[in-house]
Order: structure tokens, then sequence, then C-alpha cells
């Protein structure tokens, strides 16, 4: 029996400004597209932004655009799902560009194994991690610690996971995080 294994290139961007890694992720996209046989992870960090995904809301920011622009927070309408949600340094970003055709997967099941990816690591530093019915993404007990949100294009997906390693976690006071409302915000380093 032939056992077909994908090659993953896994590109470490350190810190990119959102619209850059935005813009490669849709380069990155069209090149697989276009016959890329590789399936690429960009692994980073952003400096402060809020994603707004396609059923967000904009009364889930909770502060002014006054404040925005003196905290230097830029607010980015995207094309994934999910609500608003906060990236940052110390934010640890994975954005798998994958064709699901080829590894026979459902969006759900890559959400599910984007979950248990991070379930994993987190495990590892002893942290009992898993899944809410509540919303997806990781958590800890009641908190959230993981997030998932991805778009699927022709097959192929853009944006991914972020896992909260060492953020400034006073940003998630000015939003509703996911559109989430009274759900506490953690980091592995708060835990």
């Amino acid at each position: 029996m032939e056992h077909k294994t994908s090659k993953v290139l896994i590109v470490d961007l350190g810190t990119i400004a959102y619209q850059e890694a935005w813009d490669l992720q849709h380069r990155v996209h069209g090149a697989k597209q276009a016959g890329l046989a590789a399936d690429v992870l960009l692994l980073l960090e952003h400096p402060h932004v809020f994603t707004l995904g396609k059923n967000a809301k904009k009364e889930n920011i909770l502060v002014s655009e006054t404040l925005l622009q003196e905290h230097g927070i830029d607010c980015v309408a995207i094309e994934r799902g999910g609500d608003v949600t906060y990236h940052g340094p110390g934010q640890l970003l994975g954005y798998p560009i994958f064709s699901l055709e080829v590894l026979k997967l459902r969006v759900v099941d890559f959400v599910d194994r984007l979950e248990e990816v991070m379930i994993r690591v987190l495990k590892s530093y002893g942290l009992p991690a898993q899944r809410s019915s509540l919303n997806r993404g990781v958590w800890v007990k009641e908190s959230k610690l993981g997030f998932v949100g991805i778009a699927l294009r022709r097959g192929i997906t853009l944006h991914g996971f972020a896992l909260n390693v060492a953020p400034k976690l006073s940003y998630y006071d000015m939003i509703h995080s996911c559109g989430l409302r009274g759900v506490t915000i953690v980091s592995l380093s708060s835990l």
C-alpha cells in the first residue's frame, strides 16, 4: 500500500505587520492554486491589531477610534470566519496555507486539528487544555487561551491559529473577543 506524505514548508517570519502578512498569505495561496506542491505554514507575531472576521459586529470593539489610534491599534476587516480578535506581541500565530482537497479533510476536521496541536502543546506545559462548546479555540477551565479562524478559497486555507504565549492581556479589555461577553482571556505566561 502506497502512503503519500505531504510536504510542508515552515517559514518563521518573526514580527511582521498584519497587512504585510495578509498580502503574503494571498501570494502563497495564489502559488498553491498555480501548482506549488508544498503546503506552507507561516509562523509569526504581529504588532497590535484587531481583526474583524466576516461575522464581526462593530459593537464588540469597546473603545473609540481615537483611543485605538492613541494605542497604535489597526482594525482590519478580513475574510476569515468569526468576530473580532486581538493579535499582538507575545502571541504566536500560525497561518497554514494547506490544500484540504489533497489532505482529504473537511474544514471542521482541519479546525479540530489546529485546536489539537495547541492542546498538545499546552499539555506539554502541564496545562489541562480542552475545547469548549461555547466557542471554537482552546480553553483552560473557563478561560480562553487559543484561537482558530480560517477561510477556505478554492480548497486552500488562509488564516489559522493564535496562541497566547505572553501578550499584554489588557488589550483584550478593549473588545469582546470572538464576540464573547464575560469570558476571561489568559496566556501561557499568566497561568
